[in-house]
C-alpha cells in the first residue's frame, strides 16, 4: 500500500503530475494526494484575501475536477458522484470572488485609458464591486471552514478506488481512460 508522508511546507505548491510507471490503483492516490495538497497550499493566503492564492486554488479545484473525470473508471462510483458535487460547488465559491477580482481589474485597466473626468465616474462602481468582492470572499472563508470542504479534501486525498484494479502500470492505462473524455 502506498503511503503519503505529511505535506511539508516549501516555497511553491505541490506540482501534479501523474506517475505513469506506478500500479494504476497507487497512481491515482499519488495524483489525487498531491492535487489536494496543491488546492489546501494557498489556503492561508486565499484566506487573508490575497488575489492570486485564491485564484490558483480555483484552478487547482478545475484540475481536481479533471483528474477525477480522467480517473473516474478506477475510483468508486458513489465517490465520484461525491466529487462531482462537491468539487463544483467550491469552484463557484471561490469563482464569485475571482469574478469581482477580474471585473475590477479591467475596470481599472479601461479606466485608465478614459479621460480622467469620464474616468472619475467609475469610482462609484469599483467601490461596489470591492464590497461584493468582501462579501464573496467572506462567504468563500465561510465555505473553506465547513465540513463539506474538510470531508472533500479528506475524501479526495485518501479516495477509495474499485475492487478489481488492473495490476498495470498508469501508463499502460491511460489510452482506456482519456478516450471517453477525449471525444
Amino acid at each position: 500500500e502506498l503511503t503519503m508522508a505529511a505535506p511539508v511546507p516549501s516555497a511553491r505548491a505541490p506540482r501534479i503530475v501523474i506517475a505513469s510507471d506506478l500500479p494504476l490503483g497507487d497512481a491515482v492516490r499519488l495524483t489525487l494526494a498531491t492535487a489536494v495538497a496543491a488546492l489546501t497550499y494557498y489556503e492561508a493566503a486565499a484566506t487573508a484575501g490575497e488575489i492570486e492564492p485564491l485564484h490558483q486554488m480555483r484552478v487547482a479545484a478545475r484540475r481536481l475536477r479533471a483528474i477525477v473525470q480522467l480517473f473516474s473508471g478506477v475510483i468508486h462510483g458513489s465517490r465520484v458522484l461525491v466529487y462531482k458535487r462537491d468539487l463544483p460547488w467550491f469552484g463557484q465559491s471561490a469563482g464569485a470572488v475571482r469574478e469581482c477580482d477580474v471585473i475590477e481589474a479591467l475596470i481599472r485597466e479601461c479606466g485608465g485609458r478614459l479621460d480622467p473626468a469620464l474616468a472619475g465616474a467609475l469610482t462609484p462602481l469599483c467601490a461596489a464591486l470591492a464590497a461584493e468582492r468582501d462579501t464573496a470572499h467572506a462567504c468563500f472563508v465561510e465555505e473553506l471552514r465547513t465540513q463539506r470542504y474538510t470531508r472533500m479534501c479528506e475524501r479526495l486525498a485518501n479516495p477509495l478506488l474499485r475492487r478489481a484494479l488492473p495490476p498495470i502500470a498508469a501508463g499502460c492505462q491511460a489510452p482506456a481512460m482519456i478516450a471517453p473524455i477525449a471525444r
